[in-house]
């Protein structure tokens, strides 16, 4: 006779089959952190059970034998794959390196080599005797060897390890969250007691290895983790890596408006610990922003901004009811969103745009102003000729006063309004313009102001220069505001020099004199609008301040540049590069 019968094969096929669809229904799941791992588990499972059941089933012995290898087959590959999976499912998937999976291996696969050629040695068991059980031939090991100790002692280390793993991941997994981990430690643990009590020889259903009954009753709960608690397709792990981790601050509440878990981002924006409000009631301990909660109805939302600490920290708080699957009301889901960096570029937006009017609340007045004072001074002028003409000659001193302060006001004037058109406008025709030519046009159109100053002018004039494409009025008047920069502050006697040189692709400008200087406070600013060196504001009449602002600006409109060096009382040189014709013409053809 092959195969004897007992209700208790059937039995354990269909936990093996349990397993089995266990398995397939987890290989699904991938890749799921500890997915690969759990459906491994669950297949060493079955072939644990199908040993069982055919060493059962056979009356060989040589048949029996072979199924117990099945069974080591079953148990070695369960305990490694389950120590795997227990380290993934609490996020301890770094500790899996190549070098730790090894050793890991290492027992389970000698063990597993030990019980492939069991008749070679006696290093598992020492004897294995088959005897009667009622009408069933059974096998049992009557003295286990040494290596068997090893095997035992490393499994239940491994399993204990992972028990307190999975102990540790409950603790730190939230309410929401604690119910699957708690169904994969009940089912996990069940068989393993029992084998160590029927190892002991406390066993009811003696001689038969009740393990394999306890294992239906884990598949049943582990078929009920995946259908009530989302068993490996919402895992604590993946809770701990997205809500624990996330940046924003959430925080859950049950139906009794109970603290149910919060991440570590709000218990640093609240200044709480999570272990200490857990189950409390929200409006006891929240700050008093969230009187809210309690306005608010079940099926509501709220979305508002709330100021929390002295320091000005915002965040946009957003109330969202939580629904189960069957769409029934399970709490509230609090979400905090720094948006601190928002309302602080909010707020600078709002400070430029009134900046920004009032800039331009300015210049309409300047230009107003510019514009309503040109008559008045038209007036003066004329008021002055005739008062000169009628005086024949008496008070010329102070008329000479008067006309000059007008002369001054007028040229102030005169440049503010320059400066605005050049802001407003775009700039205007371009001609192609000989460089040395429109120099010596600027250098004898202030001839007379250099006499009159005593100061010489020389210009050294480069050869062959290309031309620059440029706005003739406008180019005129920003060397023109450099050359009678120069004159008036060149005492008398003084030498001012102007040349042009070419570098590269560019006309370069030099205008020197060696007057007062500027001093190397000042040299930063001369270029900023009404700004005057105190050296020029003391001893001198000098501009306004915007002759070199207005210089500068034209430049910058031709693509060009201006720098200057300067000591105080040994002169100034100021250098002005512009882009030949080519040059500009290539780059209006690269934009």
């Amino acid at each position: 006779m092959l195969f004897q019968f007992s209700l208790i094969i059937p039995v354990y096929v269909l936990v093996a089959a349990l397993m089995l669809l266990l398995s397939i229904r987890t290989w699904t799941l991938r890749p799921a952190p500890g997915a690969t791992a759990w459906s491994m588990t669950m297949l060493f499972c079955a072939i644990f059970a199908i040993g069982a059941g055919l060493e059962i089933a056979f009356v060989s012995p040589v048949l029996k034998l072979a199924m117990d290898r099945v069974i080591y087959i079953g148990t070695t590959g369960f305990v490694f794959f389950w120590g795997i999976f227990a380290i993934q499912y609490s996020n301890r998937g770094r500790w899996l390196k190549r070098t730790n999976v090894f050793l890991l291996a290492i027992i389970p696969l000698v063990t597993l080599c030990l019980a492939l050629f069991a008749e070679y040695h006696s290093l598992l068991y020492r004897s294995y005797e088959f005897v009667y059980e009622g009408d069933l031939v059974m096998g049992h090991v009557m003295a286990y060897g040494p290596f068997f100790w090893i095997w035992l002692g490393y499994s239940y280390l491994i399993l204990t390890g992972s028990w307190l793993l999975l102990f540790r991941s409950v603790i730190r997994s939230q309410t929401f969250f604690r119910g699957q981990a708690w169904m994969v430690i009940l089912a996990s643990v069940a068989p393993m007691l029992t084998y160590l009590f029927h190892f002991i020889g406390i066993n009811p259903l003696a001689p038969f290895d009740p393990t394999i009954l306890i294992m239906a009753f884990s598949g049943i709960v582990m078929l009920l983790a995946m259908k009530q608690y989302r068993f490996m397709d919402i895992v604590p792990v993946a809770y701990d890596l997205i809500f624990k981790n996330v940046q924003s601050s959430i925080i859950l509440i049950d139906l009794k408006g109970r603290i149910a878990g919060m991440n570590s981002t709000a218990e640093k924006i609240l200044k709480l610990k999570e272990n200490e409000i857990i189950g409390k009631l929200a409006l006891d301990v929240l700050p008093q922003q969230f009187a809210v909660l309690g306005t608010l109805q079940d099926s509501k939302e709220l979305k508002t901004e709330l100021e929390m600490t002295k320091e000005g920290s915002f965040y946009e708080l957003q109330i969202t009811p939580v629904r189960n699957r069957r769409d029934e009301w399970v709490g509230r889901l609090v979400l905090l969103y720094d948006i601190t960096a928002r309302k602080q570029i909010e707020k600078q937006t709002l400070e430029l745009t009134i900046e920004r009017e009032r800039v331009q609340l300015l210049q309409r007045f300047i230009s107003h102003m510019s514009h309503d004072l040109r008559t008045p001074l038209t007036s003066m002028k004329v008021t002055q000729y005739l008062l000169r003409k009628e005086l024949a000659g008496q008070h010329s001193i102070r008329l000479d006063s008067l006309m000059q302060q007008t002369e001054r006001l007028t040229e102030m004037v005169e440049s503010m309004l320059t400066l605005m058109r050049l802001e407003k406008d775009e700039l205007g025709d371009l001609f192609s313009l000989n460089v040395n030519e429109l120099i010596t046009n600027v250098i004898d159109r202030n001839q007379a102001l250099a006499d009159a100053a005593g100061a010489q002018i020389h210009f050294d004039s480069g050869v062959d220069l290309p031309n620059v494409l440029a706005n003739t009025d406008e180019l005129t008047l920003a060397l023109s505001n450099l050359v009678v920069n120069a004159i008036r502050y060149t005492p008398s006697g003084g030498e001012i020099t102007v040349s042009t040189t070419l570098d590269a692709n560019h006309v370069v400008i030099w205008i020197r004199d060696n007057g007062i200087g500027i001093s190397e406070d000042d040299l930063p600013h001369i270029f900023e609008r009404f700004y005057r060196a105190d050296s020029a504001r003391g001893t001198h009449s000098g501009g306004f301040g915007l002759g070199l602002s207005i210089t500068k600006t034209i430049l910058e409109r031709h693509d060009g540049s201006i720098g200057v060096q300067s000591h105080l009382g040994e002169g100034s040189a100021f250098c002005v590069r512009l882009p030949t014709a080519v040059a500009t013409e290539q780059l209006k053809s690269v934009g």
